[in-house]
């Protein structure tokens, strides 16, 4: 009789986590489904202006995250570039339709975590 009713008890539990697990699984993969289709989303705006976005990364090597905008007609609209090995610099270079390039550079102090910022104008003409 003792067997039998540890068994049952036992049993109960076993069930109880197993359907606990079954929850907090089902809800792990709804967070995840939401989170990946809000950040296909953004990457996926587009508006008259503005076509696209080519994400650059190579995990291998030490080189920056760039994210390029482009316009309909593939003409590099601006560049934003960051460095993953330091996390502490973020490079933004606009090109403006009258030939100007304008390159905003943010870097991070990490040791006070203040941002220096730098603007830099580029008068001459790129092609």
């Amino acid at each position: 009789m003792k067997y039998h009713q540890f068994y049952t008890k036992n049993k109960k539990i076993i069930v109880l986590i197993l359907i606990g697990l079954i929850l907090i699984v089902g809800l792990g993969i709804g967070f995840c489904v939401v989170s990946f289709s809000k950040k296909k989303e953004i990457m996926d705006q587009s508006n008259e202006q503005t076509r696209n976005y080519i994400p650059e990364h190579n995990p291998s090597t030490n080189i920056p995250m760039k994210l390029t905008n482009c316009r309909l007609d593939k003409t590099i609209e601006n560049i934003v570039e960051y460095d993953l090995s330091t996390n502490n610099q973020i490079k933004s270079t606009n090109f403006r339709s009258d030939g100007q390039t304008i390159e905003n550079i943010i870097e991070f102090n990490p040791s006070n975590e203040k941002k220096l910022n730098q603007l830099i104008f580029d008068q001459t003409v790129k092609q």
